[in-house]
């Protein structure tokens, strides 16, 4: 398959993972809300026309043109206007009404009783955060599938390569004379393809187990358990020496210099070798942390969103490009995706392993991103349920009388700004993706 075909096959494979979590998510609401006896009317994967739909029981489920989202349709979202205000004569009077009266035509004699608002308030925040939870236990599953079934690429306790000499071991690209002095494993007897099973009675299972052994007593010498490419175990006796390494930076994977642009060194024992990698298995604790680290990352950058959206229109209208960490719409993440899929040297099995790790980060966004207090988003519907249960507390406090929900509806208008603003976000970064796109590679 030439790399056009997997670009596509990346692209397809994770716009249906896209569905498979959209669909979730709505499944998230919609199944608490059927348990507490809400009448859930629609249950739509996608926007526009409907391609195809079934009626089960007294819902209709659809799958619609454009599979960019989902919904269900839940009678009584908003209660009744109860204050001494009628809606037409507030700003916005027209909104409120429509958002109080909405779906209303699936409202039929008895219903009264199975309306959202009317839920207990715990109730209401079980229907609205299911969504986002189902999100969340869908990243820890891809992230699982990712690290723990497929695992990652990892250096081993392996020999891959034993370097003849130690100023090759500071400078990769010189050759070795016979004036070089050899490294402590060359003049040791190791060999590539040998597996060091311990140092000085202490097993070793992987290359930071054999790093922490040699370098834990500094200058002395060690006692390495060897099995041999040919099956034997042997002994062998190394004594690392004390040499000025390069220094790299982990996020750029680059040379460290100081102020002044000098290459940066540390004196540090070694041995002379370079580990084999191999795919390992993470334990599946690896996929709870990775989801955790991922929920901060993603909490961080929605803070910072205003301030990165001013820097992606600035350096779209100036010409400068864009940042690898600036926000990215599901075209960006699409690009990725096939980018991914066709990397040229990676197996079917690391294709597999970045789609499923995608899916995994756009779940925990669209975790994060739904419990932003604002409505129309399902933080939104929580924190409105918090405001009430703060409010109830105090009505019950100064003993008054409870006047009932706290009537949403009425910010039914801001809800309709945070959508627009939203759209606008999206259409924005749209654009950016495909004039400046974000590259994996």
């Amino acid at each position: 398959m030439n790399e056009t075909l997997w670009y596509i096959g990346g692209v397809v494979f994770l716009l249906l993972g896209i569905m498979v979590s959209i669909g979730l998510h709505e499944f998230g609401h919609m199944i608490p809300a059927k348990r507490f006896g809400v009448l859930v009317p629609r249950y739509a994967i996608g926007f526009g026309p409907k391609l195809f739909k079934k009626t089960i029981g007294e819902t209709e489920y659809s799958f619609n043109l454009i599979p960019l989202g989902g919904f269900i349709t839940m009678i009584g979202m908003y209660p009744p206007n109860a204050g001494s205000v009628d809606d037409s004569k507030r700003r916005f009077g027209s909104i409120i009404r429509q958002a109080r009266e909405a779906h209303s035509e699936f409202i039929q004699d008895g219903d009264q009783a199975r309306m959202f608002y009317r839920l207990p308030m715990l109730k209401r925040v079980t229907v609205m955060f299911g969504g986002p939870f189902m999100n969340l236990v869908l990243a820890v599953i891809f992230f699982g599938v990712a690290f723990s079934g497929i695992g990652t690429w990892q250096e081993t306790n392996g020999v891959q390569v034993v370097v003849p000499c130690v100023s090759q071991m500071q400078n990769p690209s010189v050759s070795c004379t016979t004036q070089d002095a050899k490294t402590p494993a060359a003049a040791a007897g190791l060999r590539a393809g040998d597996l060091i099973l311990s140092v000085d009675g202490e097993r070793t299972p992987s290359a930071d187990a054999v790093r922490a052994a040699i370098t834990a007593g500094g200058i002395k010498p060690h006692a390495l358990t060897i099995a041999s490419a040919n099956g034997q175990n042997r002994m062998l006796n190394v004594t690392p020496s004390l040499v000025s390494m390069p220094v790299y930076d982990r996020a750029t994977g680059k040379q460290a210099v100081d102020s002044k642009g000098n290459p940066i060194t540390q004196a540090r024992p070694i041995i002379g070798i370079e580990f084999s990698v191999a795919r390992q298995q993470q334990p599946i604790s690896t996929a709870f942390e990775i989801t955790g680290q991922t929920v901060t990352s993603t909490a961080s950058m929605i803070a910072q969103l205003p301030t990165q959206m001013g820097s992606l229109i600035v350096g779209l209208v100036d010409g400068h490009g864009r940042a690898a960490d600036s926000p990215v719409s599901i075209v960006g993440i699409g690009q990725m995706a096939g980018q991914a899929a066709s990397a040229p040297n990676a197996d079917l099995l690391d294709k597999l392993a970045s789609s499923l790790f995608l899916l995994g980060s756009l779940n925990v966004a669209l975790f994060t991103f739904n419990l932003v207090p604002l409505l129309p988003l399902d933080g939104g519907h929580i924190a409105s349920v918090a405001y009430e249960a703060v409010k109830r507390a105090i009505f019950r406090l100064r003993k008054k009388p409870w006047p009932g929900p706290v009537d949403t509806a009425r910010l039914a208008p801001l809800s309709q700004a945070v959508f627009l603003a939203l759209f606008l976000m999206g259409l924005i970064v749209i654009v950016a993706d495909f004039a400046s796109p974000v590259s994996m590679r």
